[in-house]
């Protein structure tokens, strides 16, 4: 049963449709097509690659852990910049095809 509530100490309207399962996730990376070029694609946003290179010196002795990491494509991006990055996610399907 889906739950609507506001977060009034980070004022935001906070909405939970269903249990965030394993299985739930898995069924999501199943309605791509094409898994392996949406995780080569790597990510839009230059937010965690600015700040990783802000206090980490890219380097394959630099090992990094994205936990959570989704589409792994903040993991792609680490590692095409030289870190010895790894994704971890509660969905297997995504973190299988990289």
């Amino acid at each position: 049963m889906p739950k609507i509530y506001y977060d009034h100490n980070n004022r935001r309207l906070i909405y939970t449709g269903q249990e965030a399962s394993a299985a739930y996730w898995d069924s999501q990376w199943k309605k791509s097509s094409d898994i392996r070029q949406l995780l080569k694609s790597g990510s839009r946003d230059n937010l965690v690659r600015k700040i990783t290179r802000r206090f980490l010196k890219p380097s394959r002795e630099v090992k990094v852990l994205d936990g959570g990491c989704g589409k792994c494509q903040q993991v792609v991006d680490l590692q095409n910049m030289g870190y010895d990055a790894y994704g971890i996610d509660y969905a297997s399907t995504p973190t299988t095809y990289y």
